[in-house]
C-alpha cells in the first residue's frame, strides 16, 4: 500500500501533465540475455525513465529488489534518492546514532544484547519507553511500553525470534504532535503538524489528522540543512518534536 506521502507526490506531479508510473519492485522481471539485460513489468519491457525516485527503502526486503532498484537507477537519466545514499534510513538505530554523533538532538536511544539488563535500559531511557523495528514505515513495528514486566517479555520474545530493534525515549510532546519537515535538494520546503488518532500515540497523517502548516525558526532550519549534509537525499523528510528544550529529531525519512 502506499504511503500518503508518496499519494500526495504522485498527485502532485499528475497536476503538472507528468505521466508517473507507480512501480512495486518484486512484481519486476530481470531477463538477462548474452547482449544485456532487460526488466519487465507484466511481460513488458519498461522503457527508461526520464526521473526515477527510490521512495520505498528496498534494502529491507528482499535481493531482488535490490536488483531491480539498481538496473531502473542504471538506466534512468535522473535518480533522486539513490540506493547509495539511502542506507542512511535503512537501519534506523544506525540514523540516529550518526545524528547523535553530529550533535543533533535525538530521544534517548539504547539496543538491548542478549545479556540485556532490563534495570539499566529503564534507568537510562525511562518508563514508559518506545520500542521500534529497526526498519519500516507508516508507524508499523512500534511499540508503547509502560511497565517492565512487559518490557523484559517483548525483548525476550522478539529476541528469540532475531527481530532486529531498538528502545528510544518515549517524549510526550512526540505523542501529541509530531510535525514533518520536508527538504528538497537541503531547501525547507514545507512543514506540518501531524497529531495520533484517539487512543493511539502515534502522530501520522494516515490515521492521524493534518496539524496545519508551521514556520521553523532559522535555528532549527539550521539542524535541518545539518542533516541534509549528513544524508544527501535529494528528497527528505524529518519528523520532529517541540519541547521545551528545543526541537528533537524522532526519525530521517527518504
Amino acid at each position: 500500500e502506499l504511503s500518503l506521502s508518496s499519494k500526495l507526490l504522485i498527485d502532485c506531479f499528475s497536476q503538472h501533465k507528468c505521466n508517473v508510473t507507480k512501480l512495486k519492485l518484486r512484481n519486476i522481471d530481470i531477463i538477462a540475455s548474452k547482449d544485456k539485460i532487460n526488466i519487465s513489468s507484466t511481460g513488458a519491457e519498461l522503457e527508461p525513465f526520464d526521473v526515477f525516485i527510490n521512495r520505498h527503502n528496498v534494502l529491507d526486503r528482499r535481493e531482488h529488489d535490490f536488483a531491480v532498484a539498481r538496473l531502473i537507477e542504471d538506466t534512468s537519466k535522473v535518480v533522486l534518492n539513490p540506493l547509495s545514499k539511502s542506507f542512511f534510513t535503512h537501519n534506523k538505530f544506525h540514523a540516529n546514532s550518526l545524528l547523535q554523533n553530529f550533535g543533533i538532538p535525538i530521544p534517548k536511544i539504547y539496543k538491548p544484547g542478549l545479556n540485556y539488563n532490563s534495570d539499566d535500559i529503564i534507568e537510562t531511557i525511562g518508563l514508559p519507553l518506545i520500542l521500534k523495528a529497526n526498519t519500516g514505515n507508516q508507524g508499523k513495528g512500534v511499540v508503547y511500553i509502560d511497565n517492565k514486566l512487559s518490557l523484559i517479555s517483548i525483548i525476550d520474545c522478539l529476541i528469540n525470534l532475531n527481530e532486529d530493534f531498538f528502545l528510544q525515549e518515549f517524549v510526550l510532546e512526540a505523542a501529541a504532535d509530531c510535525p514533518r519537515a520536508v527538504l528538497i535538494g537541503g531547501e525547507l520546503i514545507a512543514a506540518y503538524g501531524r497529531s495520533s488518532k484517539k487512543d493511539d500515540f502515534r502522530a501520522k497523517l494516515k490515521d492521524g489528522k493534518f496539524g496545519g502548516f508551521m514556520k521553523i525558526s532559522e535555528k532549527d532550519q539550521e539542524v535541518f540543512k545539518k542533516i541534509y549534509k549528513l544524508t544527501e537525499l535529494d528528497i527528505l523528510g524529518i519528523d520532529f518534536c517541540v519541547t521545551d528544550h528545543g526541537i528533537k529529531i524522532i526519525e530521517v525519512n527518504a
